[in-house]
C-alpha cells in the first residue's frame, strides 16, 4: 500500500473518530405562546418590523409534533420560557439573542430573523440559531414564528439542521464501499 493511500485512510479514520464524539440534537418541537408582532396597515411596506414575546409558553399539546431528542425530554404542555427582548428585524435581525426560548434544558440562541410572509395580518417569520442543552453539542437550528397581529397567539416551530460533516462522512463511507467492491472485482 502506498504512503498516499495510508495517509488518506488515516485522515478518514481520524475524521470519523473525531466526529463520532460529537452528538448533535435531532428533531423538531412546536411551541405555543403569545407575543406582539407590530404590523403596518395592509399593503404597506415593510410590514412587521418587531417581535416581542411574552415570557411564558407551552409545548404544543399534540405529542406527534415533538420529535427526536426533544421528545425524550419534553412532554405536551411543558412550560417554555421566552426572552422578552424586543427583536427588530427591519429588514433582518442579525445578531445574538441567547435563550430566545428555553424548555427542559434546551435553549435556542437566535442569530437571524426575517419576515417571509405577511398577508392580511398573518405574519410568518423565518430564522436561524443554535440549539443547545441536555449534554448535546451545539446544533444549528431553524425557526418559524407565525402569528396574527398584536398580542395574539404565536406558534413557533424549531427544528435541527443536519450538519454537513455528517453528510460528508456518509459520502466517504459510500466511496469506501464502492472502492472496496471495485477492488474485490479486480482481484477475482
Amino acid at each position: 500500500m502506498t504512503k498516499f493511500k495510508q495517509a488518506v485512510i488515516a485522515a478518514a479514520l481520524f475524521s470519523i473518530t473525531g466526529a463520532a464524539s460529537a452528538v448533535q440534537i435531532s428533531g423538531e418541537i412546536h411551541i405555543d405562546g403569545s407575543g406582539v408582532l407590530d404590523s403596518a396597515p395592509s399593503g404597506t411596506s415593510p410590514g412587521a418590523t418587531t417581535l416581542t414575546m411574552n415570557a411564558a409558553g407551552v409545548v404544543n399539546i399534540d405529542p406527534a409534533l415533538t420529535t427526536g431528542d426533544f421528545d425524550t425530554f419534553l412532554d405536551p404542555l411543558d412550560p417554555v420560557t421566552f426572552s422578552t427582548t424586543t427583536i427588530s428585524f427591519e429588514p433582518t435581525f442579525n445578531g445574538s439573542l441567547s435563550s430566545f426560548w428555553s424548555a427542559a434544558g434546551f435553549s435556542f440562541e437566535l442569530t437571524q430573523l426575517a419576515e417571509s410572509v405577511e398577508i392580511n395580518g398573518f405574519i410568518n417569520l423565518s430564522g436561524l440559531g443554535i440549539i443547545t442543552g441536555n449534554g448535546f453539542d451545539a446544533t444549528n437550528g431553524r425557526i418559524n414564528v407565525t402569528g396574527v397581529g398584536s398580542d395574539e397567539n404565536v406558534s413557533i416551530t424549531a427544528e435541527t439542521i443536519p450538519e454537513p460533516l455528517t453528510l460528508g462522512l456518509l459520502g466517504i463511507g459510500l466511496l469506501g464501499i464502492g472502492f472496496s467492491t471495485r477492488r474485490s472485482r479486480k482481484s477475482a
